[in-house]
């Protein structure tokens, strides 16, 4: 139907080809009737006035909730607490793994260092044991090229400073 309308609209059709063909549309489709380029549309009810003072009190009211919003979260009570929270570090050494995928930075800072290719390691997978003494142990899986290009999984194990984030005791097994 639009289309037709933009034929009238372009001259392309003239008046009675667009009345034959919207009743043949209706006919067969079921198109409700709309205005025709030449119909004029009858505009809803004109709320010019009462339209501008509604917008006007919603933006006087937006801008209220606003600020008082902005006035709460200000309070030194509110600021305090957002301070607490930054600055208490855990204590269990999860701060030493990375949230996207779970590997312990520097373990793998150590393994790629030794891989022949850097840049073909895949972290697989880190697990750890419960913290005892400040120290965890942790084991990472991880792909990396061999010297003939093919990918091969590889472990790497570790002693981890659950304050420091430091690995000791480091080893690869199974390349």
């Amino acid at each position: 139907m639009a289309e037709l309308a933009a034929m009238r609209a372009r001259g392309d059709v003239d008046q009675s080809e667009f009345e034959a063909a919207r009743d043949k549309l209706r006919d067969r489709y079921g198109v409700a009737d709309q205005a025709s380029p030449d119909r004029p549309r009858v505009a809803a009810s004109n709320k010019a006035d009462g339209g501008k003072a509604q917008k006007l009190i919603a933006w006087i009211i937006t801008g209220l909730i606003a600020y008082a919003l902005l006035k709460a979260c200000s309070t030194s009570d509110h600021r305090q607490a957002v301070d607490d929270v930054a600055v208490k570090k855990p204590d269990n050494g999860l701060q030493c793994f990375s949230a996207w995928d779970g590997s312990s930075r520097e373990l793998v800072r150590m393994v790629t260092e030794r891989l022949r290719d850097p840049d073909s390691f895949k972290h697989v997978e880190t697990k750890t044991s419960e913290p005892k003494n400040g120290r965890r142990t942790v084991l990472m899986e991880y792909r990396a090229k061999n010297g003939f290009g093919g990918y091969n999984v590889g472990y790497a194990t570790g002693e981890m400073n659950i304050s420091t984030c430091a690995i000791t005791d480091f080893s690869l097994v199974g390349q």
